[in-house]
């Protein structure tokens, strides 16, 4: 019993401790709000002020990239890219081959804008990659997207895991 109290109240000095008050300062009006909290927290006139309480953690995490994905994202040549997937339409070790992969980009940007194509040379393979897919659920639609429009390419379509690019 004397510890299940001893518990008790230590889990209460550790739940009061840990809560943080997030209001602003009538300084802070002539000046953006940094995080979420501030702004919600920001008096204006005729309007009501929320108070926001929470670990001190979570209020630092917000905003953030989050740990799981933190590792994953980096940055090369000033592009952010991270681990992802791709669509592969072409590969090919030919003589024709840049020819015909630059060709395929053309069609699918006329008929996809919205997809961005990148077309690679490893040598001997010429490669053309099609969108910046973060999930492979998104990759999986596009495959049956390009497919509809290009029956005639559905055997070589399909989803590959590579680097993309992210929004900048």
């Amino acid at each position: 019993m004397k510890s299940i109290i001893t518990l008790s109240i230590l889990l209460l000095t550790l739940a009061c401790g840990s809560l943080v008050e997030a209001q602003v300062s009538s300084s802070a009006h002539s000046k953006a709000p940094v995080s979420i909290f501030e702004a919600l927290g920001t008096e204006q006139n005729g309007e009501g002020v929320i108070t926001i309480y929470q670990p001190a953690a979570v209020k630092a995490a917000v905003g953030r990239v989050s740990g799981r994905l933190s590792g994953l994202i980096e940055t090369e040549g000033g592009i952010r890219v991270m681990q992802g997937y791709r669509v592969q339409v072409y590969n090919g070790n030919v003589a024709s081959s840049k020819r015909d992969a630059n060709h395929r980009a053309a069609q699918i940007a006329q008929m996809h804008p919205e997809l961005q194509c990148y077309l690679t040379y490893r040598a001997p393979f010429w490669r053309l990659l099609v969108g910046d897919f973060a999930s492979r659920q998104e990759a999986d639609e596009a495959v049956r997207q390009l497919k509809k429009s290009f029956p005639s390419y559905a055997r070589e379509i399909y989803v590959v895991r590579d680097k993309i690019r992210l929004g900048n």
